[in-house]
């Protein structure tokens, strides 16, 4: 099959050695999406009714947006030369992070602008 994904990982070495040395970052970011959860536990308990989950989801989406920064190096590589949403994968990765915190931000500050329920 000439053109396949296998074939073109071992037409490059570099590029299979460089996704090798990325990896190292799938892991890490995993722990600022542990963080938001955590946070969203803390937040629903300490903070009761709309503004606890507010609060908790918006420190979920921060801690998205993180886990994405901090992916992004391995996306680099392994998704070199894709387009999604006719984006580049930096693009994309890089609006997707200021829409999560903007939307962030509008969740805190819903949570403290609206009446206590």
């Amino acid at each position: 099959m000439v053109g396949g994904h296998g074939e073109r990982a071992r037409e490059d070495p570099e590029r299979s050695a460089a996704i090798r040395r990325s990896l190292r970052w799938l892991w890490f970011s995993y722990i600022p999406v542990l963080a938001g959860i955590g946070w969203l536990v803390f937040a629903v308990r300490q903070w009761a009714g709309q503004r606890g989950v507010l609060l908790g989801i918006s420190g979920v989406m921060l801690g998205v947006v993180a886990s994405a920064a901090i992916f992004y190096p391995f996306l680099r590589v392994a998704a070199s030369g894709r387009r999604i949403a006719g984006m580049s994968v930096g693009t994309y990765t890089l609006v997707a992070a200021v829409l999560g915190v903007a939307i962030a931000v509008v969740l805190a500050v819903l949570a403290f602008a609206l009446a206590q329920t």
